[in-house]
């Protein structure tokens, strides 16, 4: 159930489904976005294309490009590679 008040606040009682490949887009210019695409969730920042997603294996990984640039992999362990 959604309520929208009288200054355009919106709440939200239950949950939020989107399918896969949808976007949550955030912003005037919608420069932030939050994505699941089926195997991996995406948060991407549009300003300075920084990307941030998780993948299917659990991983954490940042990098502008596909490489990685730093991976977490456990609550203990994190890699940084130079690609």
């Amino acid at each position: 159930m959604w309520a929208i008040s009288g200054v355009g606040d919106v709440t939200q009682t239950g949950h939020l489904s989107l399918p896969d490949s949808k976007q949550i887009r955030i912003g005037s210019s919608n420069d932030l976005t939050i994505e699941h695409n089926g195997s991996n969730s995406i948060i991407f920042k549009e300003s300075n294309s920084e990307k941030m997603r998780m993948d299917g294996a659990g991983r954490l990984l940042h990098g502008v490009t596909s490489s990685v640039d730093v991976c977490s992999t456990a609550p203990s362990r994190l890699q940084i590679h130079n690609n």
